[in-house]
């Protein structure tokens, strides 16, 4: 005989969203100081034609943006869930500030603070004749102007920038995978691969306030599960029995079932006459 049934399946997260909120300072702070170092330099330089360096600022912008975006909406809408895209979301950022980490090395970190560049003979691509005769021919490094100014600390600033991106990278690899573990893994045990396309309403779960990395309790759900032979009740009354009994008329059935074979039994009707072995002999004489 076959049959469906439904077996709920409970998975949890298991985790606290202290921690995960930690992580989520320690990414917000990152890409702030990214932001603002690389502004910095930049203004301080007094040069915004490099497209590289605006890469690094424009992805500590963008860092910094998401962040506030993620605390605020799951501080209000933590029921909101929506797994899968919050999952893309979080490797499109994993992606940029790797993107970023290896610009902003690239950009900054391949000429020393203070190191100029001295040219006897003018070159008006570097700058005019009245800034050649200022700076004696010295030329900075990075943007390719002439300059009486070493800029160490716009220099500093922008070499400091580096490390701050690749500890976002860091972060984020981290929190992509505990947003793994702790929610999507959670998710596609209990509803399968639509689950993370639901919201917490559907998945009766919510996510953990300030980090958005945890699920507040377990995912309940419901799985199919498909089975052969006889069903739970058919095998209860089967071990169990069922007797059933009927009175009238003066007569009585009794029905004992087991293992799923059935023996009747039926005493004789009230007032019919009994023949035995002793009267049948009485007869015969």
């Amino acid at each position: 005989m076959f049959t469906n049934r439904n077996r709920p399946v409970v998975a949890s997260s298991g985790t606290s969203g202290a921690p995960w909120a930690i992580v989520r300072f320690l990414q917000f702070a990152s890409a702030v100081l990214v932001m603002s170092l690389i502004a910095y330099a930049l203004h301080n330089y007094n040069y915004f034609g490099s497209k590289k360096a605006n890469f690094g600022l424009a992805v500590g912008v963008i860092g910094t943006f998401y962040i506030l975006c993620v605390i605020l909406f799951v501080a209000v809408l933590p029921q909101l869930v929506l797994v899968g895209p919050y999952l893309i979301a979080e490797g499109i950022m994993c992606l940029l500030w790797l993107c970023g980490f290896i610009v902003t090395a690239k950009v900054f970190g391949q000429h020393s603070c203070g190191s100029t560049r001295n040219i006897n003979n003018y070159n008006p691509n570097y700058g005019s004749m009245n800034a050649f005769q200022n700076s004696q021919g010295q030329v900075n490094p990075f943007t390719n102007r002439y300059t009486s100014s070493s800029h160490k600390t716009a220099c500093r600033s922008a070499k400091t920038s580096i490390a701050f991106s690749g500890l976002s990278f860091v972060l984020f690899v981290l929190s992509c995978v505990v947003l793994g573990l702790n929610v999507v893994k959670p998710i596609i045990a209990a509803h399968g691969g639509a689950g993370i396309w639901k919201t917490g309403g559907y998945l009766g779960t919510r996510l953990h306030r300030w980090s958005g990395l945890g699920l507040t309790q377990s995912v309940g759900g419901v799985q199919q599960q498909q089975t052969y032979g006889p069903t739970d009740l058919e095998q209860q009354e089967a071990a169990a029995g069922t007797t059933t009994t009927a009175t009238g008329g003066g007569i009585h059935e009794q029905r004992t079932m087991s293992s799923g074979e059935s023996a009747k039994s039926e005493s004789p009707v009230v007032g019919e006459p009994k023949y035995t072995q002793a009267d049948g002999a009485a007869g015969m004489t």
